[in-house]
């Protein structure tokens, strides 16, 4: 689910919650009123340490940095420095019509279509092994970066 999605689901439960202390039957979801519109990120949905500080940024340095850098940057792309998260939030260059990172949305973000081999993206899957040619990364870092794009692809928390 999206992170509106568990939104709606975290108020939705709230609103229960509330109906029951009145006693009440439950009416229609109250968006407004719900505590957990205001602040997305304090469900932490990306669970324990599947931020873009502790997991992701270190798996891209490490997996995508040897090509992705600001030494060699193949597709103007740097993934190493510290302002990688906000290049992360451009388009695509070889796909502008798409951003490298769509938050809540793996399968619209040219990224995660390029690491998956996703057959909508023209050129090659990556990461590229310069001495073996294309490799899948681990499927704990695939499932991290899906974790952290599904939850918002958020910066920090």
């Amino acid at each position: 689910p999206s992170v509106p999605d568990l939104v709606a689901l975290y108020c939705f439960v709230e609103g229960l919650e509330d109906a029951a202390a009145r006693n009440d039957p439950a009416g229609p979801i109250d968006y407004a009123g719900c505590t957990y519109v205001a602040d997305p990120g304090a469900l932490n949905l990306v669970g324990q340490g599947v931020t873009w500080k502790e997991r992701v940024q270190p798996a891209l340095q490490a997996h995508c940095g040897g090509c992705h850098s600001a030494e060699r940057a193949e597709a103007r792309l740097d993934l190493t420095g510290d302002d990688a998260w906000d290049r992360l939030q451009d388009a695509s260059l070889q796909k502008p019509t798409m951003k490298l990172v769509q938050p809540g949305s793996p399968e619209r973000s040219y990224l995660w279509l390029k690491l998956t081999g996703d057959g909508s993206i023209a050129g090659a899957r990556m990461p590229i092994d310069p001495l073996g040619g294309v490799r899948q990364l681990p499927q704990d870092v695939l499932d991290d970066l899906e974790t952290w794009i599904v939850a918002g692809a958020l910066e920090d928390g």
